[in-house]
């Protein structure tokens, strides 16, 4: 019931589609019907296995160079994985969390740090040694439960998550679009919502919990929208 969230908006937060590459990554049905990451190349009818170990795989993300994948697995393993070979490098971290729950939701940001969904609020992971550190804290006085599918912004002292609320998680229309502050630590909601994404054009596209998408007019230096929202 807790992935009512992400069902109810109709959409999915594991696709991706990488720089040179001819195809789309997904998350879809793998090997002995386990959730996997699989790449569909565009040449090709049958989808392939990321990798070929048949681990579970949610929430795919690339490097800002493109040559490497991040994707989550049950209950809280980060994984990275060059795409020119090799083992998935498992980053366990007990502070993750849980996949099976919430598919939490991760980014790799254009300063190179991997951002995920903690337990006490929103982390920045290096992945190159799992150090992390806290960034972005849970409210509890406002009843914050978890934020969902990050995405660093512009500048990386910000990115957009999903507040999921305490009270009643399941349903979508008590999520919300916050902004979290590198440099205070906290989320400030902006909007009501429940996924959102921030496009070259200076917007946030913001998923309704009915599956209609709107554009904010949005500014990444004061971290607050700046005109009259639209239906797409």
């Amino acid at each position: 019931p807790r992935r009512a969230i992400a069902h109810r908006a109709n959409i999915h937060p594991g696709i991706a589609v990488p720089h040179e590459v001819s195809g789309l990554f997904y998350t879809g049905q793998g090997l002995n019907n386990r959730t996997q990451c699989l790449l569909r190349q565009w040449d090709r009818m049958q989808a392939q296995p990321l990798n070929q170990n048949g681990d579970e795989g949610y929430a795919l993300t690339f490097s800002p160079s493109g040559d490497t994948v991040a994707y989550l697995s049950p209950p809280r393993r980060l994984n990275v994985l060059p795409l020119t070979g090799g083992l998935p490098k498992a980053l366990s971290d007990s502070e993750l969390n849980s996949v099976t729950d919430w598919t939490g939701g991760l980014d790799w940001g254009a300063d190179g740090q991997l951002y995920a969904s903690g337990r006490d609020g929103l982390l920045r992971i290096d992945p190159r040694n799992g150090t992390r550190a806290l960034v972005a804290r849970l409210d509890s006085a406002r009843g914050d439960l978890i934020f969902l599918w990050p995405q660093l912004l512009p500048g990386a002292k910000a990115a957009i998550v999903t507040v999921v609320r305490r009270e009643s998680p399941s349903d979508p229309e008590r999520a919300s679009i916050g902004i979290a502050d590198f440099g205070t630590g906290r989320v400030e909601v902006v909007v009501q919502g429940v996924r959102a994404i921030y496009a070259p054009t200076g917007h946030l596209i913001v998923a309704k919990p009915n599956g209609v998408l709107w554009a904010i007019p949005f500014d990444t230096h004061s971290l607050r929208t700046s005109g009259v929202a639209k239906e797409l």
